[in-house]
């Protein structure tokens, strides 16, 4: 095999050379672009190599006026090409795909050596062999300059024949930043960003993670976050503020338009829950949010909390609920109390009415409390003002829970049945017969309420006409909680298991099991269940598996009588007269925003 290896030339040009003493013999050696292969009229091999033709046929390239004659032969010839070229459309497509090439070469860099031209391995080429096969064209396009290509990187593999581009750098911001937006998986976004500058700028930018805030924990939860802006705000410090506040932001700050300018050109300076647009305005980091979020996920995940416990009622605490920094108990005492569990734990105020135990309890937050009592009967009161607005009397015992929305008030009793009341007036409007034992809970959602009973099944049925709906059969014992969300509904019973049933169905999806006594009470979110039991425990359940996460015990040493939960805690109390909060939010900076 004859070769001649040539070092590439100033000027980034390709020019074929001779020994001063004669003629070198062998094919013309080629370092850069690859060329194409054509025949000439005559039968000889044609190639194109960085904008000049040479002559195979002949073997080699003079100097004198043969030389001159050859090149101007190739001139002539390339230039025949060019016009048909422009009359296929095909072939200019083509040509597109050589890409741009805008480099200045170094004159002095002759440090590249052009491959061998003859073949002698299956699969390689010669200099005159096109890489997009022998049939097409591939000349530089005009005006243009052809990358000088290194041997290590001939190949017949197209792709290994191009400098690598950077095709996210080459699109506008606005369209990387939305391919950006698919990634739902924060260690890829991690190895972008340590990609370039750029790319560094690009994954940093807010729609990218708040469409990977959305893709892990949801649109609810991100509008939520989105709703409460202004605080978020409020616990920064003045030096991050900005005088421009967004507030109105529900669905339009999730899914902004399209043209929104962002600003690519320096990332933040700190890590900061607020980022300035171009504008000069503000908008919440969802970067800094994001993590937040995932250090709570992560607490909860590993069972990280703090759990405080305070006493203040003389007896049994039967009924719990917070909101906030506002908790609110109900106790054997026959008192409502109301506390401030901000920082220092203690009671900002106590109201009582009932002649029996406080059993039950629901507030609003606004307008409205409600209690049952072991004396039969319900009173609404005025949240604001703590009086008695009216009292429900009917039931012929205990009232064992009450549930209220904007226009009813439903109690339920241990007589068996269930009465639906008007929560302005107080007037009674109807009631909905069908359990055959003590009506244990219900749970109101939109116009339904659900109902558990001594009687082992769970009862939906419609407020507003107290027509029974669906029933659902599956537990062997009687059942003391449920919780309706709308599509599921989820029960406690003493045969000492949960059932999670489909609403629609009237079918049980699965079964919980783990506690070993009377499972007492219950309350779930998106993410996990949880259950008090007269086992003296706690348990946190994944709600999409079913699997038991954690159990809190230790602190109660009584039965766990009520749970309630937010996205960072939860409150129980139990026979012991005690309230444990178990804080979940430890090192969590928006700790309460999640709650």
């Amino acid at each position: 095999m004859k070769s001649t290896s040539a070092r590439s030339s100033a000027g980034a040009r390709f020019r074929a050379s001779t020994d001063s003493k004669g003629p070198t013999t062998g094919a013309e050696s080629v370092e850069g672009a690859v060329g194409t292969r054509q025949m000439d009229g005559s039968g000889s091999k044609a190639a194109t190599v960085g904008g000049f033709f040479t002559d195979d046929s002949k073997g080699r390239a003079g100097k004198g006026a043969k030389g001159a004659k050859d090149r101007e032969r190739g001139k002539d010839r390339a230039k025949e090409r060019g016009k048909d070229k422009d009359k296929d459309k095909d072939k200019d497509r083509r040509k597109d795909r050589d890409g741009d090439w805008h480099w200045d070469w170094d004159d002095d860099n002759d440090d590249d050596e052009a491959p061998d031209t003859e073949t002698d391995v299956d699969g390689s080429f010669s200099a005159t062999d096109s890489a997009f096969g022998p049939d097409e064209e591939t000349p530089t396009p005009p005006g243009r300059r052809t990358p000088p290509i290194s041997s290590s990187r001939w190949s017949t593999d197209t792709h290994a024949n191009t400098h690598p581009t950077d095709t996210l750098g080459l699109l506008p911001s606005e369209v990387a930043v939305q391919m950006l937006a698919c990634i739902s998986d924060p260690k890829t976004l991690a190895i972008v960003s340590q990609l370039s500058r750029r790319w560094y700028l690009l994954a940093a930018d807010n729609l990218v993670w708040r469409s990977l805030f959305v893709s892990k924990w949801g649109v609810a939860a991100a509008i939520s976050v989105a709703k409460r802006q202004p605080a978020l705000t409020e616990n920064l410090p003045l030096r991050l503020q900005s005088p421009k506040i967004h507030l109105d932001l529900p669905v339009q700050y999730l899914f902004p338009d399209p043209t929104y300018s962002h600003n690519y050109n320096r990332p933040s300076s700190s890590p900061s829950i607020i980022a300035l647009d171009n504008n000069n305005s503000t908008e919440v980091s969802w970067k800094f949010i994001y993590k937040q979020r995932l250090i709570l996920h992560n607490n909860w995940k590993s069972a990280n909390y703090q759990a405080t416990a305070f006493t203040g009622h003389a007896d049994a605490v039967y009924c719990v609920q917070f909101q906030g920094n506002l908790l609110t108990s109900g106790s054997r005492d026959r008192t409502l109390k109301f506390w401030d569990i901000n920082k220092k734990i203690h009671c900002i105020g106590s109201i009582s009415g009932h002649d029996g135990s406080v059993l039950c309890m629901q507030h609003d937050a606004s307008k409205y409390i409600v209690t049952g009592s072991s004396d039969s009967t319900a009173i609404i009161w005025s949240y604001t003002t703590g009086k008695i607005l009216h009292r429900l009397i009917g039931h012929t015992l205990p009232v064992l829970d009450v549930r209220f929305n904007s226009t009813h008030v439903v109690t339920c009793s241990k007589d068996c049945t269930i009465r639906v009341w008007n929560v302005a007036n107080g007037a009674f409007l109807h009631a909905m017969d069908g359990h055959q034992a003590a009506v244990n809970a219900i749970h109101i959602h939109g116009d339904y309420v659900a109902s558990a009973s001594g009687d082992c099944m769970v009862k939906l049925w419609n407020i507003k006409t107290g027509a029974l709906v669906k029933t659902f059969l599956g537990h062997t014992r009687g059942l003391a909680c449920v919780q309706f969300d709308g599509q599921k509904i989820i029960s406690g019973s003493n045969d000492f298991t949960l059932k999670i049933w489909d609403v629609y169905t009237g079918l049980c999806e699965r079964t919980l099991e783990g506690h070993s006594n009377l499972v007492r009470t219950i309350c779930f979110d998106e993410e996990r269940i949880v259950s008090g039991s007269y086992d003296n425990t706690i348990k946190i359940w994944d709600r999409r598996t079913g699997e038991i996460l954690h159990t809190l015990e230790g602190v109660h040493n009584s039965w766990v009588f009520h749970v309630q939960m937010d996205g960072t805690r939860i409150v129980s109390a139990a026979q012991d007269k005690r309230i444990v909060i178990w804080d979940f939010g430890i090192g969590c900076a928006l700790a309460k925003e999640f709650s």
